[in-house]
């Protein structure tokens, strides 16, 4: 009996002692993790850690204790299983990423395929990309049959990045700092760049120009063109995309066609101002106000508005870049969502978003950050990476327009696909549009069939107008480098009294002016929409899409009193006035332009109709 007490005994002195030594244990463990914690949430509050110009003087907060490096490492991987709450698990990793980047790729894999959480998966699967080790192919690849989106998502961006990334990586142009992995906390990539990239040239030129391209198999590429067609989650579905922009392959067609019309109202706005009212409340609207083109136009003269809409054809399913600017003008309205604006100048050609001033031809009065009213974070590249888009120093801007990037283009609607409700009749010009029978476009969660943006231009037009009773005296505004040519439609409207005179002229390289006698107008009645659809047609517009334009614009060309005068033309002087960059390259391209110009009854001066 005493024996067995006395055994008994000992049992329970030697599993207290081991319950209290593992007790103090797991506080030091735990005191010691959370201390290193709240140093660095300390700094990052106090911006310390997230000023990007500080992170490259001090990336790292080094462990509070003299502990051993691989003992902190321990001790971090072990925090990660036992801690809940978000943010301090993302600033476990941080630590991980930011004190021992060497470790951090084995760190990384165990967090993807271990833990439950899928957020925090998730970044740890990104940081595991960017690493861009082959070995890691196979373990996405099972990733993606995850049943969180989230998890898929960054499976299909980590998988794109190690075959090859399909945008650079951003870069600070001031500084050339690394990127930095968004989040709840800000997780900075030097060390990575370090392993990755020693040299550094990837990340301060972009990996296109220096990584070679590992090929992705084509079942792999089905699958991705699979998941970006029917995955229910949009973040799913664009990662796909921004996997599939650059691998198209050579037999696909696409087709681009885009027409506008360009509003050449002279002193008035009033008519300009009745065509924003009737833009759907839906469209995303800039940052500027829209009062504020009535006095731009006050300081600086003649002004014209753009209506552009494009429509995309594609013989399969497809995601492309695309992004189209406003030379010497700025856009006011887009949809569906663009991801950036893109910034032109003459001392460089990079495509930017946030300018420091504006000087020269464009207004002074734009704001610093050409924010969109609900466009609350503009994004070049890979969405989950910071900057989010490139700061230029230079101060002159050129001309201002926006990107859509993994644009998702699909021959047929998709179940997951909704438009945007059209109720008031005075939008039904944009419904009108989803009948041309073109392919049905999504970007950052928004459906449409075509691709809407709209604002001003100090651009002069491209042709002025002297009125001398009947006859028009018609010339250009500006010399080209080819001939080209050109439709013109005059138009009078007396109630329900229409007529109108058309007449084809070529323009040389120097401005040529021809008189244009309206005294007999052989067009009558419905006659005039019809020579006005062949003209669209004979300048790249399908009969549909012509259509299309003819009925948006009817109230404006065919149902108002008065004189006006529309000059078509193609694509060559529509890339001036707005130049477009599409890639994977189009198989046919149609741009058509329309100015229109209101004439006065008496004559008038070349300044008072340009």
């Amino acid at each position: 009996m005493w024996r067995g007490f006395s055994l008994k005994a000992l049992f329970v002195v030697v599993t207290c002692s081991c319950v209290f030594f593992a007790w103090r244990q797991y506080q030091y463990e735990r005191g010691t993790i959370n201390d290193w914690v709240d140093l660095v949430l300390a700094h990052e509050e106090e911006g310390l850690a997230t000023d990007w110009i500080s992170r490259m003087r001090s990336s790292v907060t080094p462990c509070p204790y003299d502990i051993a490096q691989d003992e902190q490492l321990r001790l971090l991987m072990k925090a990660t299983r036992w801690e809940r709450d978000s943010k301090r698990k993302h600033c476990l990793l941080k630590i991980i990423a930011e004190q021992f980047p060497k470790e951090a790729l084995g760190c990384c894999r165990q967090i993807a395929t271990k833990s439950d959480d899928p957020h925090f998966r998730r970044i740890a699967i990104l940081l595991m990309g960017l690493f861009r080790d082959k070995a890691d192919i196979d373990l996405c690849k099972r990733l993606l049959l995850e049943p969180d989106p989230h998890v898929r998502s960054a499976a299909v961006d980590a998988i794109a990045i190690i075959h090859f990334p399909s945008y650079p990586m951003p870069v600070e142009s001031e500084f050339l700092s690394a990127p930095f992995i968004k989040g709840e906390l800000q997780i900075a990539t030097d060390g990575v760049k370090e392993i990755s990239d020693p040299d550094g040239i990837a990340w301060r030129y972009g990996w296109r120009e220096v990584f070679d391209n590992v090929p992705m198999p084509n079942d792999l590429v089905s699958q991705l063109s699979q998941m970006m067609e029917t995955d229910d989650h949009s973040e799913v579905r664009e990662a796909a995309a921004r996997a599939l922009a650059v691998r198209t392959k050579l037999d696909y067609r696409l087709r681009v066609a885009e027409w506008g019309v360009w509003v050449n109202e002279g002193a008035s706005l009033t008519f300009v101002q009745s065509i924003i009212d009737e833009i759907p409340p839906f469209v995303h609207r800039s940052g500027n106000r829209v009062a504020s083109i009535e006095q731009d136009h006050q300081k600086r003269g003649p002004m014209i508005v753009t209506k552009p809409v494009i429509h995309v054809y594609a013989d399969r399913p497809m995601a492309i870049n695309l992004s189209v600017r406003i030379a010497a003008g700025r856009p006011w309205f887009g949809y569906p969502m663009p991801d950036d604006f893109t910034v032109t100048g003459p001392a460089f050609n990079r495509s930017v978003a946030l300018p420091q001033r504006f000087t020269g031809p464009m207004p002074r009065d734009v704001p610093l950050e050409l924010s969109i009213q609900d466009l609350t974070q503009v994004r070049s590249g890979y969405p989950w990476l910071g900057p989010s888009h490139y700061k230029e120093i230079h101060s002159r801007a050129t001309g201002i327009g926006f990107r859509w990037q993994s644009l998702i283009v699909l021959p047929e609607k998709a179940d997951w696909m909704s438009l945007e409700a059209i109720s008031d009749s005075k939008y039904d010009w944009w419904k009108r549009l989803r009948d041309v029978p073109s392919s049905w476009i999504c970007n950052r969660g928004e459906a449409e069939r075509f691709l809407y943006y709209d604002g001003p231009t100090e651009k002069p037009s491209p042709v002025y107008v002297v009125v001398d009773g009947p006859q028009l005296e018609i010339g250009t505004s500006h010399k080209s480098n080819l001939p080209y040519e050109r439709e013109l439609l005059y138009i009078e409207v007396n109630g329900l009294d229409i007529s109108a005179v058309g007449r084809s002229v070529s323009v040389l390289k120097h401005p040529k002016t021809l008189i244009l006698d309206t005294s007999d107008r052989p067009l009558k009645g419905e006659q005039v929409a019809a020579k006005l659809t062949d003209q669209l047609v004979s300048h790249g517009l399908s009969r549909e899409e012509a259509d299309g334009l003819v009925d948006c614009w009817r109230p404006q060309f065919f149902e108002t009193d008065g004189r006006r005068l529309l000059t078509i033309f193609g694509k060559e002087e529509y890339e001036q006035m707005c130049p477009m960059t599409v890639s994977p390259k189009p198989t046919e391209l149609a741009r058509v332009g329309i100015v229109l110009t209101e004439l006065k009854s008496n004559k008038a001066t070349k300044g008072k109709q340009e």
